[in-house]
């Protein structure tokens, strides 16, 4: 997965394999990356993609103003919760 936009050291907006944009995370993935640079597989813990037909251009503006801290948190706590049961 090549790089298309870093937003921070531990998240980035990638090609997915289908072509699809998609949001990666991970512990330090994207640190000392730039456009154009590839992924290590092993770093990505979360991917997200969205269902539709997007460009890569939609999927940054729907994230622009979400601090990345906040989309970790949120898919940390979603994440907890479905462990439980809750969800």
């Amino acid at each position: 997965m090549k790089i298309v936009q870093v937003l921070n050291n531990n998240v980035a907006v990638v090609n997915g394999h289908d072509g699809r944009p998609a949001i990666v995370m991970g512990n330090g993935l994207a640190f000392g990356k730039k456009k154009g640079d590839v992924v290590e597989k092993k770093k990505v813990v979360s991917t997200f993609m969205l269902r539709d037909k997007h460009t890569v251009d939609d999927l940054t503006t729907l994230l622009e103003d979400v601090p990345a801290d906040f989309v970790a948190v949120s898919y940390s706590l979603i994440e907890q919760s479905q462990k439980k049961g809750s969800v």
